[in-house]
């Protein structure tokens, strides 16, 4: 009876045995599902897993089993022969069931080793599913990044174009506001924006020698620059200054683009606007940055040649990437 129990305890605790199989199991447990409509289980595990878990407990059930029932014939036998002599050279002559036992000790290891094999490749599946879904992740916040930044240079360019024409058009209603008084004092007229350029550029034009244009010296031409620069500040400094920021602001934001910004902006200088800026870039003490900035645009690169006969001296003091492709 006590054998019986223990084999029946074993079976319950390994699953080989289900709760309301048995009398005994019928007459309790079996009441209890009855009264509970429904045995209780755990729906969340997985399928394989409560299989695996089956499985497990069938073979340990068989295994305890067996060396129960060995036990109890042995435990018979030696109480049968009575005698401890005898008992004892009869219990020596079991070692093969010793060496048996030690064999099914390997064998239950390799059946542990094969039920952790399971559980090891669910596991490995899990991973793997796991990784997969991490993959898919990162690869759409990838996604997500590149559109992000595209967005952002597509609003960085917006903001660049809005200010860059914006100073244009500030630029340009600078010139608009520009007015002075020529003529004759019988005979006075206004100039108005471009125009009054066009005159400054007019002053800097050396003088007619027997029907022969005479180019100035370079002393010559230093001395009549600063002369109409000092008489017209009100005018040149405002506009110089205004180019220059303008030409830093495309130095600082222009990158590598499809779009040349910087001849947009040099299709708004008109020839006597380059005529002026070859000469306060040539003589102006103060014009070193603008000068570097012509240099490095090839701003006065659409200056007519015949400009390079009137004002040699000019020429030679700016570099020849200022003129670009006019040389």
């Amino acid at each position: 009876m006590a054998a019986q129990q223990a084999l029946r305890a074993c079976a319950l605790w390994s699953g080989w045995l289900e709760p309301n199989e048995g009398p005994e199991g019928d007459k309790q447990i079996g009441t209890q599902i009855k009264a509970d409509d429904q045995p209780i289980e755990d729906e969340s595990r997985p399928m394989s897993l409560k299989n695996g878990r089956k499985d497990e407990g069938r073979v340990t059930f068989l295994a305890f089993g067996f060396v129960t029932v060995v036990w109890i014939v042995t435990a018979g036998i030696v109480g049968f022969f009575g005698k401890t002599k005898v008992s004892g050279e009869f219990g020596d002559s079991f070692g093969t069931i010793t060496a048996l036992f030690s064999g099914l000790a390997f064998a239950g290891i390799i059946i542990t080793l094969y039920l952790q094999r399971g559980d090891l490749q669910l596991q490995r599946e899990m991973l793997e599913a796991q990784y997969e879904e991490l993959k898919a992740t990162r690869e759409e916040l990838a996604g997500q990044k590149e559109q992000m930044e595209l967005q952002n240079r597509f609003i960085e360019r917006q903001n660049f174009e809005a200010t860059f024409f914006r100073l244009i058009e500030s630029f340009n209603l600078l010139i608009s506001s520009f007015t002075e008084m020529r003529g004759r004092p019988d005979n006075r007229h206004t100039l108005t924006g471009r125009e009054v350029l066009e005159g400054y550029a007019s002053r800097l034009t050396p003088g007619w020698v027997r029907n022969v244009r005479t180019p100035r010296t370079s002393e010559q031409e230093f001395q009549n620059y600063m002369k109409l620069f000092n008489d017209s500040e009100e005018h040149l400094g405002p506009y110089f200054r205004t180019l220059l920021s303008l030409l830093q602001y495309l130095d600082t934001h222009v990158k590598e683009t499809s779009v040349d910004y910087v001849s947009i902006f040099e299709s708004q200088l008109s020839k006597h606007e380059l005529h002026l800026i070859l000469m306060h870039s040539a003589f102006h003490a103060e014009a070193k940055e603008l000068k570097s900035k012509a240099e490095k645009f090839c701003l006065l690169k659409n200056l007519p040649n015949h400009y390079r006969d009137n004002h040699p001296s000019a020429f030679e003091k700016i570099a020849a990437s200022a003129f670009g492709s006019t040389l």
